[in-house]
């Protein structure tokens, strides 16, 4: 792409001077560019992402209570998102959907049955 002087920043418009392949008036117009173009690539990550997030919180924060078997309505009333998960894995004959190392498995009455992966089951080098 041939650049031309004194053509208009890409952030604001303003007229550019200065050297000939100069895009941007100063480093905020670059840095807002850059901020805008990346908001809008990762938009999508990111909501995403967030739901998976809550999903992990809920399940790490239901398992520490030991006694407690968590109904499927409990996971709801806290944001708990089933359509999202990270992995599914088949442990003791079992399918669990995880959400990065915590997983859980729809059980009988509706009850969730909540496990923690070992890092070295899911992150590569660590046998």
């Amino acid at each position: 792409m041939a650049f031309l002087a004194n053509e208009r920043c890409l952030t604001c418009s303003k007229e550019l001077d200065g050297r000939f392949d100069k895009i941007y008036c100063n480093d905020l117009c670059r840095a807002t560019y850059h901020n805008r173009k990346k908001s809008v690539d990762e938009r999508c990550v990111r909501a995403v992402n967030k739901i998976l997030l809550n999903n992990r919180e809920v399940l790490k924060d239901l398992n520490e209570v030991k006694k407690l078997k968590p109904k499927k309505d409990m996971l709801l009333m806290k944001g708990f998102n089933f359509d999202f998960y990270t992995q599914v894995k088949d442990l003791n004959n079992r399918t669990y959907k995880f959400c990065y190392e915590w997983g859980y498995r729809i059980a009988a009455i509706d009850e969730v049955e909540i496990v923690q992966l070992d890092e070295s089951s899911f992150l590569p080098g660590k046998k």
